[in-house]
């Protein structure tokens, strides 16, 4: 497509029978697909989590522009509180204005896929493994609350 073609056009060009067809493709690897050598597949992670511990109870993630919590509810209460006390919880903070602050909210969604990793680990209540960075504390809960509902 040029400079000039108006991207809203239908191109007359193509054959709408075959526009919505998948393409045809073809493996050309030198192994069959599957057989590579184990010390040619390499791990990628994207967009790795940049964890910084602030000293202050918070840990902030460079990359999402986003601070958590050091520790959660589970550290203080012992038990996995409710998504109706997990606002509770963030009203709480912010009345203390912990850490200075007095904006304290539970994540939306895509927020909280930052806090994972399959790089790195912690461990939960349980002694689990978790998949999130280790400056954050231990022994907390396996999973968070968000203030979106599943969609």
């Amino acid at each position: 497509m040029s400079e000039n073609d108006d991207p809203s056009t239908f191109d007359e060009s193509v054959d709408p029978d075959l526009a919505d067809d998948e393409p045809e493709t073809e493996w050309i690897g030198e192994e069959e697909w599957g057989d590579e050598e184990e010390g040619e597949v390499a791990v990628v992670e994207e967009e790795l989590p940049n964890f910084v511990d602030n000293g202050d109870g918070t840990i902030s993630d460079t990359k999402a522009n986003l601070m958590w919590k050091k520790d959660d509810s589970y550290a203080e209460y012992d038990y996995g509180i409710t998504w109706f006390e997990a606002h509770d919880y963030c009203e709480m903070l912010n009345d203390k204005k912990f850490a200075g602050y007095d904006d304290w909210r539970l994540a939306g969604i895509e927020e909280s896929k930052s806090l994972f990793s399959f790089i790195q680990s912690n461990s939960d209540k349980d002694g689990a493994e978790i998949h999130i960075s280790d400056l954050f504390e231990t022994g907390g809960g396996h999973n968070t609350w968000t203030y979106e509902e599943k969609p």
